[in-house]
């Protein structure tokens, strides 16, 4: 593991969550001093923890959207240290029945709830709603109505022009 290769350490702390450490975190503690240890592996802060293994490289994963799929939520760690994914998606469909913003109600909630799950943390959501696939015969009839539309435009712009015209004669 990187961060061990590092002479770091990972501890599993309240419910289990992961933290790194410095390799050096008991022996500053022994010094009266408050070392740093952080949830996650990876981070834009955390410079102590650097030379232990923390990296600001993000894992990357690529994945292909479904049919079924209806939304994409992106969250900091402080919203899913409150909410699991199932609680989340339940609070955004709820949001969008009602006309709110998902990700402003998210946020909201996930704060309202944060006291009691003991969480101090920064919160951000982003949520994204995927709209369902049309068919290709909504998609055709779609097209059809714009085109008879715009026929209907030119046919109005056309007479308007035509009466324009009426009784007119230009002398040359």
């Amino acid at each position: 593991m990187r961060i061990e290769e590092k002479g770091g350490s990972l501890v599993f702390l309240h419910e289990g969550k992961p933290y790194i450490r410095g390799g050096d975190f008991h022996a500053r503690q022994q010094l009266g001093e408050r070392p740093k240890q952080l949830n996650y592996s990876r981070a834009f802060g955390g410079k102590d923890l650097k030379p232990f293994g923390l990296s600001v490289e993000p894992t990357i994963s690529h994945f292909k959207l479904t049919p079924e799929d209806r939304l994409l939520v992106v969250g900091s760690d402080g919203l899913w240290d409150v909410f699991n994914h199932k609680a989340a998606v339940g609070i955004i469909y709820r949001a969008i029945e009602e006309g709110l913003d998902p990700s402003t109600e998210l946020v909201r909630r996930a704060i309202q709830e944060m006291p009691m799950r003991n969480v101090r943390d920064n919160i951000t959501a982003i949520v994204y709603e995927i709209k369902p696939p049309t068919s290709s015969s909504e998609e055709d009839q779609e097209e059809e109505e714009e085109e008879e539309e715009t026929k209907k435009e030119e046919e109005e712009i056309e007479g308007a022009e035509q009466q324009d015209n009426l009784g007119f004669e230009s002398k040359n």
